[in-house]
């Protein structure tokens, strides 16, 4: 194939994915500036800028009472723990995810580290159980609090969904990694056709005379060279978290049963044992990293009914980005295990600080707020180049001779240019 004929056929895979993924795009776009902005303003760039204050582990309340007070709620009693997400600073709530088995019905609460009130932040109550209001299963001297989350934090919680899997669980993780690949192919296309179509052009030059379909273009071109690296990384990271996550959630499950294989065989307790054991537990076994997450024990639990798995972020960020995962079995007497992640699954973790932009502070947030807006300028200069050219062909329907447009003369311009050279 000669180097027209290439050129031509990258031109086409470049335009007719970036059609079939623009909208998704977009919306990655949308979310991912808003999730940003949330973070610029409120967070203040956590963790690089100073801003950041830690949870007051003196004055956290322990979480398993906050569990059981939340159990006592429901009069059916069929609650049953899922996941306790801790948080890490001051003003932040832990997450606690429950199911009610009789129901089939996911919740999730955010209770105060410090007062141990909580109120429902997603999910719907079962018809007859009083809502919860903030107040009413707060500890005793616990102050009065918010009814429902601020709208600018439960709108971000619908981003951060929509960003993630499309609001449509494991189905919309798998349609956002098969978005990402056809994301991916559409950039690297998009940077391979770039140097022939602008031959005996200035880098980033735009034509502001020319018509406009050779101005969108140019700018289309410019912007999408500008943001060609943060365009490869969001492609590869977003690829690697969601159909690299089935992969790495694949290898867990079947190197658990080899874990438990060396620790003995695990005789579970009913109840599991009490949450804030477990978590001390986990918190001893890796010092140099922060317990940020753990998952109960359960039969549609990825590590079965057995054991915990818990999650650490390193800390400070000199001991390593990737977390770490471990076990802790759900024994009267629990045991924990450290779970060895392999290489890939240590790149595909890598990817997360990466893709969110946490690694660097408000600096890095605000560089890759700017870098989303760009990629969504991608999608609708194309879509309106699209519309252009469309709108023009529908007008010379009909005539014997088709007069070419302004951008297909520059396309055929270039090819000529690459014939003979």
């Amino acid at each position: 194939m000669n180097r027209v004929r290439r050129t031509r056929l990258l031109y086409a895979i470049h335009k007719w994915t970036g059609l079939v993924i623009g909208l998704h795009v977009l919306l990655f776009s949308v979310t991912a500036v808003y999730l940003l902005a949330v973070d610029l303003v409120v967070s203040e760039g956590h963790g690089a800028t100073g801003d950041f204050v830690p949870l007051d582990a003196s004055r956290a309340l322990p979480v398993q009472p906050m569990l059981d007070r939340l159990a006592a709620h429901f009069p059916s009693g069929d609650m049953v723990a899922e996941r306790v997400t801790y948080a890490l600073a001051d003003g932040d709530l832990h997450e606690l995810r429950v199911e009610l088995e009789d129901s089939h019905t996911h919740l999730r609460f955010g209770a105060d580290p410090y007062t141990g009130a909580l109120q429902l932040t997603r999910g719907t109550l079962p018809e007859g159980v009083d809502p919860l209001g903030g107040t009413a299963e707060a500890a005793p001297d616990a102050p009065p609090a918010e009814d429902v989350q601020p709208l600018y934090l439960r709108l971000a919680a619908l981003m951060l969904s929509l960003h993630t899997n499309l609001a449509l669980g494991v189905l919309g993780t798998l349609l956002t990694g098969i978005g990402g690949t056809i994301f991916l192919l559409s950039t690297l296309t998009g940077w391979i056709i770039y140097a022939p179509f602008m031959k005996g052009m200035v880098f980033g030059a735009i034509r502001w005379k020319r018509a406009q379909p050779i101005r969108w273009a140019d700018m289309h071109k410019l912007v999408g060279m500008a943001a060609l690296s943060f365009n490869l990384i969001m492609a590869v990271t977003g690829i690697g978290l969601t159909l690299g996550l089935f992969a790495i959630q694949y290898q867990v499950m079947q190197d658990l049963k080899a874990i438990e294989a060396q620790v003995g065989e695990i005789v579970p307790v009913s109840p599991p044992p009490n949450i804030d054991d477990v978590y001390a537990l986990a918190q001893s076994v890796f010092p140099d990293h922060t317990v940020i997450r753990l998952e109960y024990p359960g039969p549609d639990a990825i590590q079965g009914d057995k054991v915990f798995t818990f999650f650490a972020e390193p800390d400070p960020v000199e001991h390593g980005l990737v977390p770490k995962i471990g076990i802790v079995t759900a024994e009267a007497t629990p045991r924990s295990q450290v779970y060895e992640l392999t290489w890939w699954m240590e790149a595909i973790l890598l990817g997360a600080p990466l893709h969110v932009g946490s690694f660097g502070g408000k600096p890095v947030l605000f560089a890759y707020l700017l870098l989303g807006i760009a990629s969504g300028f991608l999608s609708i200069s194309g879509y309106l180049m699209y519309y252009i050219k469309w709108r023009r062909t529908r007008q010379r329907k009909g005539r014997a001779v088709d007069t070419p447009t302004s951008d297909s003369v520059a396309e055929n311009l270039a090819a000529r240019e690459l014939l003979h050279d």
